[in-house]
């Protein structure tokens, strides 16, 4: 068994066409996006390595400079090939499996990732989410896990371009190729209503007008069940905030 087990990967670029630079911009009291989802990853027990996966381009340094300061390996790569940022990464540090988290979520939940992990291993599986609407979590806190060989057998052997932007596309339109879980949220955690991650303006005044009102003294490592709860009291006035 590899030494390194679980690899956590975060791709971010700083050319977002809906909206530049998000991964900088401020959505909490002095936290930037990017650095909340860096926070509250560092939580999950599962995770071995934190890895930025983000552009050669001059204007991604920043991202890299932050990654640095927290403690967060950094890979760069092509701007549009993510699946090869992935595959460098893999290449790098040998781990088992790969963890993705999206960089539009702020709300990630380690517990959550730690669910997976666990749920993956003991299932053994080539791929798990849990953050398929499906799934049940609110569209935020979830994430996926894939074997790092399946993905990189992937990256060596497609030049689809949808295959190379979408790092587990390809998984998931060839389910019968693999062995592929969903793993469901617990009772008190099902809310698929809610959808909390950033991907325009309005989604960011949205995030920034949820975050103020979750308990300040937990911040940033609100749990689980304080932002399902926290969604569920607001959903009537939430309208653009839900999928």
């Amino acid at each position: 068994m590899n030494e390194l087990q679980n690899a956590c990967i975060i791709q971010a670029r700083m050319d977002s066409t809906r909206l530049p630079g998000k991964s900088l911009i401020e959505v909490y009291e002095g936290f930037s996006l990017l650095e909340i989802i860096f926070s509250r990853i560092k939580k999950a027990k599962n995770i071995d390595i934190i890895i930025l996966a983000t552009s050669y381009k001059k204007n991604c340094d920043p991202l890299a400079d932050l990654a640095g300061r927290m403690d967060v390996s950094v890979v760069r790569g092509s701007e549009t090939d993510v699946l090869d940022r992935f595959a460098k990464a893999i290449d790098i540090y040998h781990p088992e499996s790969i963890v993705r988290v999206c960089a539009d979520n702020p709300l990630v939940s380690p517990e959550e990732i730690d669910r997976l992990v666990e749920f993956y291993r003991k299932e053994d599986l080539d791929y798990a989410t849990n953050s398929a609407r499906q799934c049940g979590l609110p569209d935020g806190l979830g994430s996926e896990i894939v074997k790092a060989s399946v993905l990189k057998k992937i990256s060596d052997s497609t030049e689809v371009q949808k295959y190379r932007e979408h790092v587990t596309l390809y998984i998931i339109e060839h389910k019968e190729k693999f062995r592929v879980g969903q793993l469901h949220a617990l009772p008190n955690l099902f809310f698929p209503e809610a959808r909390l991650d950033i991907d325009t303006q309005k989604d960011l005044e949205n995030m920034k007008l949820f975050l103020s009102q979750l308990p300040r003294e937990k911040a940033p490592f609100w749990s689980s069940q304080d932002i399902v709860n926290l969604s569920k009291q607001l959903l009537p006035t939430m309208k653009d905030c839900v999928s």
